[in-house]
């Protein structure tokens, strides 16, 4: 956390907006480890506003992966799944594992893979 808030003061957010992304990320996932979801919100709704698909991709798939997380925890699965949905659209390569690997946690903490009778494919 000390090194988050560190790199914040020494790179400006107007001249290093795709770093202040990276810490805004970084500082989302402490808060959520710590259960802070206002805190998460606030810094991964900052970060998106920083990052934007076309300027800095991993960072802007990490920050909108991160609200998707938030967004099933208070309950909005609907609106987590929209979320998850353009990230998936985004990403490529190893964002895209990630986002996958997100999507099959989500299904089988929430049963989702026993009420469709379908087998997980976790894999595939």
């Amino acid at each position: 956390m000390e090194h988050s808030l560190e790199a914040e003061t020494l790179l400006t957010e107007s001249s290093h907006p795709e770093a202040h992304a990276f810490v805004y990320f970084t500082l989302g996932v402490r808060h959520y480890s710590r259960n802070r979801l206002d805190l998460v919100t606030c810094a991964t709704e900052h970060g998106i506003g920083l990052a934007g698909p076309d300027s800095d991709p991993e960072a802007y798939v990490d920050l909108l992966t991160t609200k998707a997380i938030i967004q099933r925890y208070k309950g909005d699965r609907s609106r987590a799944g929209l979320t998850i949905g353009r990230v998936r659209v985004l990403s490529k390569d190893a964002e895209l594992s990630r986002v996958e690997h997100n999507t099959a946690r989500w299904m089988l903490a929430g049963d989702e893979v026993k009420k469709s009778g379908k087998s997980p494919r976790i894999f595939a």
